[in-house]
């Protein structure tokens, strides 16, 4: 076995445990806050100092990936969620919750672009086998965040919070695992990293994306195609009761769109082409408007669902061609900032949101969100074969 199957074969477990071990306690997560006394909005205040650590954190830690060793800088992730795991264990407090939380972003921010970029900086010249990684990376997370989310809910009522002590566990093993038998080649060693080294690391970085003007264009992708990602994961429980569609049927729901995403990265993206893209945004569209007027809740669910897969479609697409274009030394640092880029966007769509939502209702705000990103994203798509035929 060659050194790139046996580090794939590490990762695609490695990934099984982590999403695994993430995802047991999300199903009762607002449950399990709540018998810990706190109210709603300490919940939500709680839970957004994540998205505020991972903001700050994300450009820092794609750099030490970069400078240090992806490996170390994994298995470093994986240690601050054990601390956070201890942390939901054994406070009640919001000031401590909080700042599990806010170590939970860390942890998530120090695990971007570390052991997948060694892979795909491998894969680079491999075309079918970057799809094939690419594809297996989100089937098998896909598959371990179904399989979390259901023991997770059906363990929380026998043994309640200690379902974490499960959770460390998973990650204690896959820290075994990682520091045994994955091997990052390109480790650095004796690194005397500072402020300096960091900064022209950037520096070196924006150089890049400013060479590579089509990299704009993905960049805007990434942050405009939030508008969508949260418009779902946000709205669409409301969107349902709206349609008369009871919240019984909300489990089978988010099996179904685990399922999706397992169809749209099983597409062989090799033969998507530019016009194929711009019918299946056209046909986005329509499907859309339909979402206003259809009564019918069992072709309103179709609907739906095919237009969620086309857009996992479309993403699947871009991460694809992103990644590919990237260079290997900079490659964990433009990243992180694509996803320092795509968290504001996500932040500034719920925001815009929250507002539009006192004035339209869940369903009109729901089409305007995905028209807007169906016209921006066939803009892109003009942008960027425009700059591909200039180079």
């Amino acid at each position: 076995m060659n050194l790139i199957n046996k580090n794939t074969k590490v990762y695609y477990i490695s990934t099984f445990l982590l999403f695994l071990a993430s995802t047991m306690p999300h199903s009762i997560l607002t449950v399990l806050f709540l018998k810990k006394g706190l109210l709603m909005s300490q919940i939500v205040l709680m839970q957004s100092f994540f998205n505020l650590s991972m903001i700050i954190f994300e450009i820092p830690s794609g750099v030490m990936s970069d400078l240090y060793s992806r490996k170390k800088v994994y298995i470093l992730s994986l240690l601050t969620l054990v601390i956070t795991f201890f942390l939901i264990i054994f406070s009640k407090s919001l000031f401590w919750l909080s700042v599990a939380y806010t170590m939970y972003g860390l942890a998530n921010a120090l695990e971007t672009g570390t052991l997948d970029v060694i892979l795909i900086n491998s894969l680079k010249n491999n075309e079918t086998g970057l799809q094939k990684f690419l594809k297996y990376q989100k089937q098998i997370s896909t598959f371990s965040s179904i399989l979390g989310s259901g023991i997770g809910f059906l363990l929380y009522f026998k043994i309640g919070v200690n379902i974490y002590f499960i959770s460390i566990t998973l990650i204690l093993l896959n820290i075994l695992l990682t520091a045994l038998f994955f091997f990052d080649e390109n480790k650095k060693a004796n690194e005397n990293i500072n402020f300096q080294i960091f900064k022209r690391h950037i520096a070196e970085c924006i150089s890049e994306l400013k060479e590579k003007r089509v990299m704009k264009y993905y960049f805007i992708f990434f942050g405009i195609i939030q508008i969508f990602i949260q418009s779902h994961f946000q709205l669409w429980q409301k969107l349902f009761l709206d349609k008369g569609i009871g919240e019984k049927n909300f489990f089978v729901m988010y099996v179904l769109f685990q399922i999706i995403v397992f169809i749209a990265y099983n597409t062989n993206i090799l033969l998507i082409n530019t016009k194929k893209l711009y019918l299946l945004l056209i046909l986005t569209f329509l499907m859309a408007i339909t979402v206003v007027i259809l009564k019918n809740n069992l072709i309103f669910t179709g609907i739906y669902l095919t237009l969620c897969t086309i857009f996992f479609i479309i993403n699947y697409y871009f991460e694809f061609q992103f990644n590919k274009i990237l260079s290997k030394e900079k490659i964990s640092a433009i990243t992180s900032m694509k996803s320092f880029f795509s968290r504001i966007f996500s932040f500034g769509t719920l925001f815009i949101s929250s507002l539009l939502l006192r004035k339209i209702s869940v369903v009109n705000l729901f089409v305007i969100n995905v028209t807007v990103v169906i016209f921006v994203v066939m803009y892109l798509i003009f942008r960027i074969n425009k700059s591909v035929q200039q180079h």
